[in-house]
């Protein structure tokens, strides 16, 4: 009898692994282009990870959360900040907001 039970969760298991791989293909990037309005760093002390919140042409800001986050080219995480004219590669993974994974600072920028 245990190792039937072993069987079954092993089964739920490898299925869970196989559909989340499946869900994952199907995520689509998209790009904005804008201004931070807010730059919050990672701060692993407090388990927080950071936010970057982009403003376009519309009035609501974009926030957007920084897990691995990879800075593009000559840019620096130092050269973003607020009023910085920036370029968010971003995704949705089923958590509340979605997450960059590439930032690249445009050169017209006007930094902090």
């Amino acid at each position: 009898m245990p190792t039937r039970r072993a069987s079954t969760a092993c089964l739920v298991v490898i299925c869970f692994v196989a559909f989340s791989t499946l869900a994952d293909r199907g995520v689509t990037h998209k790009v904005i282009t804008g201004t931070v309005v807010e730059f919050r760093a990672d701060e692993p002390i407090e388990g927080r990870s950071g936010v970057i919140a982009v403003i376009n042409d519309g009035v609501e800001p974009h926030p957007i959360a920084l897990r691995g986050t990879t800075i593009d080219g000559t840019s620096r995480a130092g050269a973003i900040g607020v009023g910085t004219r920036v370029t968010v590669w971003y995704r949705y993974v089923g958590e509340s907001r979605p997450v960059a994974d590439k930032i690249r600072v445009l050169p017209d920028s006007a930094t902090h």
